[in-house]
């Protein structure tokens, strides 16, 4: 086999140095995200003034005169807080282990890219949608991290269909890439 041209030899060395750079950012995206939620989880254990209603209004409702059932005393705070707490922390700490392995293979596919961003977008949907719920305010909301993630996935693309011609590959059709979408099951569990 003939040694690769020049042009061909610094075509492949620039793809290794992207690749890398795509994959440290990233991996700066993943962990900026994870410290996110791992902060807003930690702003959930204390409780607020609506964890406080809603613990009142529901001794109210557990003890009903009309019908003399009483429930089975006072709920226990602290014990709810910090159950709320660690079920969120853990169900973090078990998805993001699973979700941070989709860009750890070799070759890279635009799928992994495409599943990448998908657990980034959704995790902070549901992120936000726990904050809301609860009635926390968002205080790492972040439109820098957003324009990030941006800017990471239109270097990823352009990059991926310059991996893809360089492999002679043929780019997968959106169709096809939304099917796949379906078929693999990816964990759409919330929080």
């Amino acid at each position: 086999k003939s040694s690769p041209s020049l042009e061909q030899q610094q075509r492949e060395d620039w793809l290794k140095k992207e690749r890398l750079q795509i994959l440290e950012e990233a991996g700066f995206l993943s962990r900026a995200f994870y410290r996110n939620c791992v902060r807003s989880v930690r702003s959930l254990r204390p409780g607020n003034e609506q964890d406080e209603a809603d613990f009142t209004e529901r001794e109210e409702e557990d003890f009903d005169f009309k019908s003399f059932n009483m429930s089975m005393g006072p709920v226990d705070r602290q014990n709810e807080l910090q159950s709320r707490y660690h079920y969120y922390r853990s169900h973090l700490r078990e998805h993001f282990m699973a979700d941070s392995e989709c860009l750890s293979r070799d070759p890279l596919k635009i799928y992994d890219i495409d599943i990448f961003l998908h657990h980034m977008r959704s995790g902070e949907q549901r992120r936000k949608y726990i904050l809301n719920d609860y009635r926390f305010y968002d205080f790492y909301d972040s439109k820098v991290l957003t324009d990030r993630i941006e800017r990471f996935e239109q270097r990823a693309a352009n990059f991926m269909k310059l991996y893809y011609q360089a492999n002679n590959w043929m780019m997968p059709s959106k169709k096809t890439a939304m099917k796949e979408d379906t078929d693999d099951g990816l964990d759409e569990s919330i929080f």
